[in-house]
């Protein structure tokens, strides 16, 4: 597998003027353009869910996919995070709910099969097993062809299977979150399972385009106004991002190619999903999958993002 049909375009950069979850305004035409062009460069895989822009990323991708890029694309959606008439959001992963939002998922993408369908978010209120039901029923209906399980755990992964096969998991995987390497690798080595790990960029800090001085005004970026964005202390990231632009410059290699290729670097990943809001953007990814740096440096940026996180972990304490 190629490093580029490894890496899945991340949909909440196309949630523009619907709000919900997604990073800024985008309009139509430039969501036609990044996703015929994402194809075109060879992207595999296109990343959705119903909340990214309550339901318009799923709509702009439908009727790109009309366009001529069904055959040239697979695409993953999820359910179980949904809103109410007045875009207050919830999670509920109740089989009704489940089957209502594969069923307007479908209409959304013009599709009569979804590629890849997964549970978004845990659900306490709810039991898996039934909503698990709801996906497998679906498999064997036709109407998804892989189904799996997003930002799980390891109770739910295990009611999940007594109900049928967990063919995908999802969950943050990047320069600074690799918690995943031990709540989810070791299901994902056990059930032989594909792997995507989201938040590749972690919303930019990654690549170096957040700083600490960065303001977000745009109400149609989620990190204008997100209770888990403004709430974040990033102090620690942003003293590891310093020390590695450093090296990086010393190595000759791109931030957004550092990011990229350490979230690569684990074997179990599958799939990187990353986000462009812009042509500049999306050929900026390519260029850095271009970039090799060195195993050493790979591991140099890993043990100093450990070193800054171990101190600010231990100062909260």
């Amino acid at each position: 597998m190629s490093d580029l049909s490894r890496i899945g375009f991340g949909g909440a950069a196309l949630s523009g003027e619907g709000r919900g979850y997604g990073f800024g305004e985008i309009s139509e035409q430039e969501s036609m353009e990044l996703l015929h062009e994402a194809a075109q460069l060879g992207f595999k895989l296109v990343d959705l869910a119903p909340i990214y822009g309550f339901g318009l990323a799923e709509q702009k991708v439908g009727r790109a996919l009309r366009q001529g890029l069904r055959d040239k694309i697979r695409v993953v959606s999820k359910a179980g995070v949904t809103w109410d008439r007045n875009k207050r959001v919830d999670i509920d992963y109740s089989p009704q709910k489940i089957q209502k939002m594969l069923e307007q998922s479908l209409r959304d993408l013009q599709v009569d099969s979804i590629d890849i369908y997964l549970i978004h978010w845990p659900d306490p209120r709810h039991d898996i097993r039934a909503a698990y039901e709801v996906l497998v029923r679906a498999k064997e209906e036709g109407k998804v062809q892989k189904i799996g399980l997003s930002n799980t755990y390891k109770d739910d992964i295990e009611k999940a299977q007594e109900i049928g096969p967990i063919e995908v998991i999802q969950g943050v995987w990047n320069l600074f979150d690799q918690s995943a390497q031990d709540h989810l690798f070791p299901h994902v080595r056990e059930l032989k399972t594909d792997f995507m790990g989201w938040g590749t960029f972690d919303k930019g800090v990654a690549t170096g385009r957040v700083t600490p001085d960065r303001q977000f005004k745009d109400p149609a970026d989620a990190r204008s106004w997100a209770p888990w964005w403004k709430g974040e202390d990033r102090t620690w990231k942003f003293q590891a991002m310093e020390e590695i632009q450093k090296i990086a410059g010393e190595e000759g290699v791109s931030l957004v190619s550092m990011a990229l290729n350490t979230a690569l670097s684990a074997p179990e990943v599958t799939y990187a999903l990353v986000g462009a809001r812009n042509l500049s953007q999306l050929h900026g990814i390519v260029e850095g999958l271009r970039q090799k740096p060195s195993s050493d440096f790979v591991e140099r940026c890993l043990q100093i993002v450990r070193h800054y996180k171990e101190a600010f972990d231990g100062s909260s304490r």
